[in-house]
This record gives C-alpha cells, structure tokens and sequence, in this order.
C-alpha cells in the first residue's frame, strides 16, 4: 500500500507543542545534530520529524532531495516516523521494498530502503523522531543503534529547551506589555459610564418639557411662549444626547483596539502581519507613550508576514516603545517617538526611538529586552545612534 495511517483521527497534538516548535527557521543546534547522525551511521539522509495530525513536519535535516526540502514536509501517511510515535519506541526498516509493514509512496518515489528512527518527546509527549535513511537495503549495528540514541537524548534536550523558551520567554514581558493596555481599557470604560450618565440625566430633564408641549397640543391652543421654550429646551436635550452617544462611540472604538491589542500579545501564531503586529504593540503601549507626544507609525505593507510568534512580537514592539517612553518621561521629554519599518527579505526589522532620548538609553532598553527575549531565533535586537531595532524573521511568499 502507497499510504497506512496508524495513527488515525485520534492523534492530537497539544497547540503549545505546534507554536513551541514550528518554526521554519534553521536551529544549529539541532542542524549539528542530524549531521553527526548521518555522519556516525553513514546514511546520506538524516531528520528530526515532527508528527502532527495531516503531515511530518521536517523541523531539521541533512541530505534530503530538493523538493522534500523544499517543501519541509510530507503528508503523515507516507512517514515512517508515525511508527515512532505511534509506539514511543525505536523502528527499524532493513529493506523497505519488502517490509509490508511500511506505505510504499516514499520508498517508490524517492527509492528509500532502510530506516532507523527514535522517539523525541517534549515532556511526556512523543511528538517525533531523530532518522536515519538509507537508498540501499542494510541493517543497523548495536553500536550504531546506540549512536543514534546517544544523539536523540541531545535532541530531545533542545527540542524542550525550545519549548519552555517559546512558551516562559515574554512572561516579564506580558505583564509589563499588558498592564498599560489593562490601564487604557479601564480608562475608554470610564468616558462610556460617565456619558450613559449625562444621558441619563438630559433624558430625566426633556421628560417634562415634552410633557408640557403635548398637552399644550392637546388643547388645541396656540403656541404659547411656555411651549415655544419647553420645545426649544427639549430640542437642546436631545442634541445633548446625540453628543453623549458620540462621546460613547468614539470610546467603545478606543476600547475595541485595546482589546483586539491584548488578544493579539496573548494568543500565538506563527504567521501574522507585521503591520497590524505593530499596530497592536502601540495600542498596548499607548499610555505610556501618549504623554510623552505619542508615536508616529510608518504605513507597513500588509504583505510582510513575521514567522515571529505574534504574541512575542507584539510585547516586544509594546514594551520597547514603554520603556524608551518611561525614560523619556524621567528625563522631562516630550518629543514623542517614532517607529520606521523595513523589509529586508527574509527579515523585518522595526526601529524604534525618542525623537530625543540618549544612546545610552537605547543601548539598555535593547540589552533588557535581548535578555528577555531568550536566544528566540527569530527575532535579532540591537541599538544604534539611539534607536533599538528588532528584527523579525518573515514568511517567504511568491
């Protein structure tokens, strides 16, 4: 059979395990690792698999064929790697040709013939494999089968040191990011309570004015000078009204962005705008910076797609664009800040500066912020000529 799906519709990765790990960019850490597999059991084909629920996903390899690597994947039932999972444990193939057990899809297109895999497992969740493949028919040694488990407990090591770094990285970063949006949010809410009041009140104020105009027009007399007023006093309450549900509009729209900022620094992606990731970071930031002259924003292209985690990106722009304000505030400056953006290719790179804050104080911002951000790969953070620069790794598009 070309396809065997052992795993079937049960098989359910945890979300945290598909943020944590998915990112396309190269780790040289785990790079290092699938070299050496292939160097030590002399294989021209070497992987770290992980094994979602449509496809494995090629998170490191060594010696694939083009398109393979191009592509980073293939569909879940044509691996061999499913086996690992499927069992937790350790699966060898000496002649695929001839082994029923395997989908022969890959074995005919690509000619692969031998295969050795072990489990990989973040915490307690066999998510994949470390492989080696082979295009000729062979069998594995003990002391190679050692050699490769030698290498899995490396990999294994990374893979969750990846992810704790994905999912721990911005927490001091979210309560610094978040607290000023919170702040913001609370601030929009008390115009909207203060005009539903106002409200409230002209509403009390026109009722007898109206009162007295419909049963002046009742008694079928003129107009007097006591409804002329009554009219006028209630045309001017219900212009107050109008006003007043202005004012609650504009609040609800202020609230609506503070809102949508937060969800963005909380719920993760791994493919998002980089201009409305910018956009969010500087609602959530809008406290702080608004009293220091605010911020002028660079039109971004929608089409440049961070592979960054979102919630990351955003916390970082949001909190970056805090603290150059709060060192601006300390200093008594009120030149407000800008932000520039640029598409470098593979990367976007967001600067950010106080249109008159020191160096050195870009220099510390950058350096808290690298250390916050925890050897992410793909984010790069950097000062110069006063300006703190994050760069973002982005999603190649044709």
């Amino acid at each position: 059979m070309d396809r065997i799906d052992v795993l079937g519709t049960e098989h359910k990765v945890p979300a945290e395990i598909n943020r944590a790990l998915l990112s396309e960019v190269e780790d040289h850490e785990l790079t290092t690792i699938v070299k050496q597999a292939a160097k030590e059991l002399s294989t021209p084909i070497a992987l770290i698999n992980l094994v979602l629920e449509q496809i494995q996903f090629f998170k490191t390899h060594y010696g694939l064929p083009s398109d393979l690597a191009a592509a980073r994947g293939t569909d879940r039932d044509v691996s061999f790697c499913q086996f690992v999972v499927k069992s937790g444990e350790p699966f060898e193939v000496s002649d695929a040709e001839q082994d029923k057990r395997v989908p022969q899809y890959l074995v005919k297109r690509y000619g692969i013939r031998a295969y050795l895999g072990i489990p990989l497992a973040v915490g307690d969740t066999v998510v994949g494999s470390l492989c080696v493949i082979d295009t000729q028919p062979r069998s594995f040694s003990d002391k190679e089968r050692k050699a490769l488990k030698g290498l899995g407990v490396l990999a294994n090591r990374r893979l969750n040191e990846l992810s704790e770094k994905r999912k721990h990285l911005h927490s001091g970063l979210l309560s610094q990011a978040i607290l000023p949006g919170l702040m913001e949010l609370r601030n929009c809410l008390l115009p909207i309570q203060d005009a539903v009041d106002t409200v409230d009140r002209m509403v009390v104020e026109a009722e007898p004015s109206l009162r007295l105009a419909l049963q002046e027009s009742a008694t079928g007399s003129a107009l007097t000078e006591n409804m002329v007023h009554a009219l006028e006093s209630a045309r001017r309450a219900i212009a107050g009204c109008q006003d007043a549900f202005a004012e609650v509009a504009m609040s609800i729209g202020d609230a609506n962005d503070a809102l949508v900022a937060m969800e963005h620094a909380v719920t993760n992606t791994t493919s998002a705008s980089l201009a409305k990731i910018a956009a969010s970071g500087r609602e959530l930031a809008r406290r702080n910076v608004d009293p220091v002259g605010g911020v002028t924003m660079p039109d971004i292209d929608e089409n440049i797609i961070v592979s960054t985690p979102r919630s990351q990106a955003v916390t970082l722009i949001a909190t970056c664009l805090s603290m150059i304000a709060a060192q601006m505030a300390a200093q008594k400056l009120s030149g407000g800040l800008r932000m520039e953006a640029r598409d470098l290719g593979s990367r976007a790179e967001v600067t950010i500066a106080g249109n008159d804050a020191a160096n050195s104080d870009a220099r510390d911002i950058a350096g808290i912020l690298a250390q916050h951000a925890g050897g992410e790969p793909t984010v790069k953070i950097q000062a110069a000529d006063g300006a703190v620069t994050l760069q973002f790794s982005t999603v190649q598009t044709e």
